[in-house]
């Protein structure tokens, strides 16, 4: 006769199991620490480097417009596809306080001068073959005379301000410019021109409405005489502070000022 043996088979204890859930479930969470830590300082590397490429477009922007900033440079643009976001906070204050009327049309037109000289906003592009002109060629205090009553922006459509000189003026002028079929950007370029010149100058202080310019002919006795602008006033530099944010970290935050070396933890 054959004699069958049967083994039992001995299974987990409820104390082993327990064991191994517990050592699981520790296991687990060091993971899951370890991984939101890591994820942690992923985003804020991610920060500090967005507002490490920020720091030289924004020197750059400061010394270029020389007026402070209003809004960050169409160069800087928020990370979407990082999760981050830029923004500027706050800027200095305007350089000029209390400017006569003259000195207040005399830094207009010298703005006006500076976005004339700069390829930016004078250089326009043909449809085709590559061609380029430059669109505005002088600022004119008095036009065609020699009087106080107005200053002449010569363009290929020049534009004559008559005081008192507005913003609602210019704001109309820049609203109306035309499409060009062939000059492609001459629209934009325009736009960019007397928009620039209307942020520039209430950055540096001047104020509307523009009530006088000067006469050429001036004498100490006879006429009104161009007046050069005062020094710029002491602690009124144009200053910037650029935060940046994380979309899945609300609580973080870091920034970078003009007087900042390197970016910071924590907002302006």
């Amino acid at each position: 006769m054959q004699t069958t043996w049967f083994v039992a088979k001995r299974g987990f204890t409820i104390s082993e199991l327990i064991i191994v859930i517990v050592t699981l479930a520790i296991l687990a969470s060091i993971v899951v620490v370890v991984y939101v830590d890591f994820t942690r300082k992923a985003a804020e590397s991610s920060l500090m480097a967005a507002l490490k490429q920020v720091l030289p477009v924004m020197e750059r922007e400061r010394v270029h417009s020389a007026a402070p900033l209003k809004e960050l440079p169409t160069s800087i643009r928020s990370k979407e596809e990082d999760d981050i976001t830029l923004r500027l906070v706050s800027t200095g204050g305007p350089y000029y306080t209390g400017l006569s009327p003259v000195q207040n049309a005399v830094l207009f037109y010298d703005i006006c001068w500076e976005l004339v000289a700069d390829p930016e906003y004078q250089t326009i592009h043909a449809r085709e073959g590559g061609d380029t002109q430059t669109l505005f060629s002088t600022c004119d205090p008095g036009g065609t005379s020699t009087v106080r009553t107005k200053m002449t922006i010569q363009s290929w459509a020049s534009l004559t301000l008559n005081v008192p000189v507005t913003r609602s003026f210019i704001q109309a002028e820049i609203d109306s410019i035309p499409y060009d079929s062939w000059w492609i950007d001459r629209q934009e370029v325009a736009r960019k021109f007397y928009t620039e010149l209307i942020d520039r100058f209430e950055g540096r202080g001047g104020t509307w409405p523009i009530t006088t310019f000067w006469d050429h002919w001036a004498t100490s006795t006879n006429g009104v005489l161009k007046q050069e602008l005062p020094p710029l006033p002491a602690g009124t530099e144009a200053g910037y502070c650029v935060v940046a944010e994380h979309k899945k970290y609300p609580d973080m935050l870091y920034s970078i000022t003009d007087s900042d070396a390197a970016p910071r933890e924590g907002g302006c």
